[in-house]
């Protein structure tokens, strides 16, 4: 009934969403996957479980299927406020709308494998090209992207070329001259996105890639990137708790996310202040095991969405 009057109505808003409040589970059996197919592209459906009775599976199934909405899991009565006060919030605040992110790297440089769990296409990889669909972006908001490359290794033999003169390298030329060759553009990014308060779709100016090769690179690029593995334990972790939440067996659920706890504990950026956060949630140890999974659905769709909502208060890491 929500959708069809999203269909029907006569004039439209700029900005639109179905929220979904349950306390229980659904009496009839529905096809939630076609149904969710017929909700309109430009509106994002978030989900509320509230009590012990609701089925977080399907809540969360409901929200990734329309149009990359949230789930909230709402543990007590007080709370309820606070979750659709959050959301409201969200939706007065957006600042860009459809959101797509294309990437395009040049000759054999290819995307092997993308980590996040934003849509994308083309499905099928590696390619050279790219386009991610984030939806919409509200204000402080940021998204991050991981993904993985394929840089072809140079020839030894060959001259070193400048990939925008295609002039051979002179002899004579100083280490700082060599250095600066050897820095290539080997693609661009660009944004493309609508203005909720014009309409209009604007694109940003393209940002390039840059590749810096040398026999002797300094240390610090040999080093992990801090920032990046920060956002590797984060993606990794929304994978792990996908599987765990997956996993009908309450013990075996437990174990997927204490390998999760390890990976993060060896990691560089292991005591990272976010990072702990995250190993704090995936140890925490709930009352009943409906919690612990309405919890974690809620943790993973946080994190998976990079969106935040109401939480209870044993999570640390979504806020």
């Amino acid at each position: 009934m929500g959708i069809n009057l999203f269909t029907n109505r006569q004039t439209k808003n700029p900005l639109n969403a179905l929220l979904l409040l349950t306390d229980g589970q659904d009496n009839e059996n529905h096809n939630y996957t076609q149904l969710m197919q017929t909700l309109p592209s430009g509106v994002q459906c978030h989900t509320f479980g509230y009590g012990s009775d609701h089925t977080a599976s399907l809540l969360v199934r409901i929200a990734e299927q329309g149009n990359g909405g949230t789930f909230t899991y709402i543990d007590e009565q007080e709370a309820i406020g606070s979750a659709f006060a959050m959301a409201l919030g969200g939706l007065f605040t957006c600042v860009a709308q459809q959101v797509h992110v294309n990437i395009e790297f040049t000759g054999a440089y290819k995307i092997t494998h993308v980590h996040s769990n934003y849509k994308y296409e083309p499905e099928q990889l590696p390619s050279t090209n790219l386009n991610i669909k984030l939806h919409d972006l509200n204000a402080e908001e940021k998204r991050n992207l991981v993904f993985q490359l394929y840089v072809p290794k140079t020839d030894n033999n060959e001259q070193n070329v400048d990939m925008t003169s295609q002039l051979p390298m002179s002899v004579t030329q100083s280490t700082e001259e060599i250095q600066l060759f050897e820095n290539q553009i080997i693609g661009n990014v660009t944004v493309i996105y609508m203005d909720p308060n014009t309409g209009r779709t604007i694109t940003t100016n393209p940002v390039s890639f840059n590749l810096v090769r040398g026999s002797h690179p300094p240390d610090e690029l040999l080093r992990v990137n801090h920032i990046l593995d920060i956002q590797r334990n984060r993606v990794e972790t929304a994978h792990a708790l996908e599987r765990a939440m997956a996993e009908d067996n309450y013990r075996q659920s437990r174990a997927i996310l204490k390998a999760q706890v390890d990976k993060i504990k060896a990691s560089v950026s292991a005591q990272d202040p976010f990072c702990q956060k995250l190993i704090k949630d995936l140890e925490y140890h709930y009352p009943t095991e409906r919690d612990y999974r309405s919890s974690q659905h809620n943790t993973y769709m946080c994190h998976t969405t990079e969106r935040g909502t109401y939480m209870p208060s044993s999570n640390t890491s979504t806020r």
